[in-house]
Order: structure tokens, then C-alpha cells, then sequence
């Protein structure tokens, strides 16, 4: 999972550059083989961009159509992500400064589809290659590199992220054990990073979430809506509400990531609970 949001940073990366080619007036759908491939090097997936990349002056941004990814190790033949459109605008005066300032990151019907084989491996899952001899130490030599390089890069700043109408599927094929969770919105603000904490405990954000449906087997929630807030490793849930089995109930609780295994804390309030169609 961890190349696969690598991979995310640097198509996020790239079209964050390409930005500064706008002003060019150049045609950037003659780049995206050379995007594809970026991405591969970088992270060991496989993109498609199947749709245009299109730009805009008011804001000065960029978008992404039909973008698809596979893993070439493991289920090749079958995408396990792909979202109609990623729309990233930024402000023009810190560009000038080599500062980055994202005025919103918009990704529209992204569709997750997780499998976890009989293996025990997930279709997301990349096989680590062992290094021997000269190949090691210039590995080593690159890792060491490359936490220099981290320690140096500029802190950006992102204003809005918005998720509209995604979709997460998942399915054990050992257990033949499901779930789905649909038409889920996100939209989060006052984003904030800072360098020198671990990744977790620095990154903070307030989100307003809203999902359809959950299921899981024979389980069912609906209209579930929640604000939460991020920092320090712990997510703080408020005004949770959601319908189970014709019944509604509110929620509030709190969601430790320092440990190794996260720690959930939750106070629920079911006035009346209809088990009638369980």
C-alpha cells in the first residue's frame, strides 16, 4: 500500500510541475507516456491515462481523465484503481517564488477494488526485489540520498481536498468474504503538514464525511455522516449519525494511530433498535 500512495504523490507530483508548463501554452496530452512511465519507475505501477489532460487559466490548474492502475505483479489483467477525472489548481504568485500553494485537489468517482488472495497477499501488494553486492551498497547509498533530499523539500501548503462519489470494494477470496462501501464524499480543509514529526502525528485536517452504504456480508449501515478531526494521530469523531436496520443512531469517539495496532474509543446512542429485518 505504501508504493501505491507513492505513486499517488507522484502523479500529484507531476501534474503540480506541469502546471508551470501551462503558461507555455504546450499540449500536455503529448506527455502522458512519459507520465505512465514516471509513475512506474517511482512506484512499480502501471497507469493509464485514457482520457485528456486538459488545463485552466481561472484557477490556474489541471485535470486528469480516465486514469486507471494495475499492478503488474499481481492480477495484471485487472485495474485495481481508476476515477473518471483529478482536478489539482494552484496560486500563481508562490509559483513564482518556488513556493506551492494548492488551492484544491478534486477527485471525482474514484473506485477502489481490493482483493486479498488465498495467499494472503492483496492485488495492491508489490514484491520487494533483493539487492546483492554493488547493487545493495548504490541501494543503500540511494535511500540515504534520498532522506537527504526529503529533509530539504519545501513545505506545501494545500487549501481543500475533495472527494466526490467514491466507491471501495473489497473481497477475500480465501474466506469468500465481502464488503463494499458506496458513494462516499469527503471534503477536507485546513490541511497542514508538518516536516518535522513523524508522518502520522504531522499531518493534521478537519473532514466532513458522508456514506451511502456500508455492507459487510449480512450487515448493513446507511446515511452515515461525520465530522472529524486530525492531529496528532488521533482522529477525533463528532456529530457521527447513521441508519442500521431501520434504526438511527448518533455516534462520537476517538481513533488512536500511535500504536501498532490503532485503538478506537466510541460512545453510540441507539434510541430504539429494530433488529426486525436482521
Amino acid at each position: 500500500m505504501k508504493k501505491f500512495l507513492v505513486g499517488i504523490v507522484v502523479v500529484f507530483a507531476l501534474i503540480i510541475i506541469a502546471l508551470v508548463v501551462v503558461v507555455s501554452m504546450v499540449d500536455l496530452n503529448k506527455y502522458k507516456p512519459q507520465i505512465e512511465e514516471a509513475v512506474k519507475d517511482n512506484s512499480g505501477y502501471e497507469m493509464k491515462i485514457n482520457g485528456d489532460i486538459a488545463t485552466s487559466f481561472s484557477p490556474i490548474g489541471i485535470s486528469i481523465s480516465k486514469v486507471e492502475i494495475r499492478n503488474p505483479q499481481i492480477m495484471s489483467n485487472q485495474k485495481f484503481f481508476d476515477m473518471d477525472k483529478l482536478s489539482v489548481a494552484v496560486e500563481l504568485k508562490p509559483l513564482m517564488k518556488k513556493e506551492i500553494k494548492v488551492k484544491y485537489i478534486v477527485l471525482n468517482n474514484l473506485n477502489l477494488d481490493i482483493k486479498k488472495l488465498k495467499n494472503g497477499k492483496f492485488n495492491f501488494d508489490l514484491l520487494k526485489k533483493k539487492t546483492k553486492g554493488k547493487k545493495a551498497k548504490k541501494a543503500k547509498k540511494g535511500e540515504k540520498e534520498e532522506k537527504g533530499e526529503k529533509a530539504k523539500l519545501p513545505m506545501v501548503n494545500v487549501k481543500e481536498i475533495r472527494i466526490k462519489n467514491a466507491n471501495i470494494n473489497f473481497q477475500d477470496l480465501k474466506t469468500k468474504s465481502s464488503a463494499k462501501v458506496e458513494k462516499i464524499n469527503i471534503a477536507v480543509n485546513n490541511i497542514k503538514f508538518d516536516p518535522s514529526k513523524k508522518i502520522l502525528q504531522a499531518i493534521s485536517f478537519d473532514a466532513d464525511t458522508k456514506i451511502a452504504k456500508i455492507l459487510y456480508d449480512r450487515y448493513k449501515l446507511q446515511d452515515i455522516t461525520v465530522a472529524l478531526k486530525m492531529k496528532d494521530a488521533i482522529a477525533t469523531l463528532n456529530n457521527m449519525k447513521l441508519s442500521a436496520y431501520g434504526s438511527s443512531a448518533t455516534a462520537k469517539g476517538k481513533l488512536n494511530l500511535n500504536k501498532k495496532i490503532p485503538i478506537l474509543d466510541l460512545e453510540a446512542d441507539v434510541p430504539k433498535l429494530n433488529l426486525e429485518n436482521y
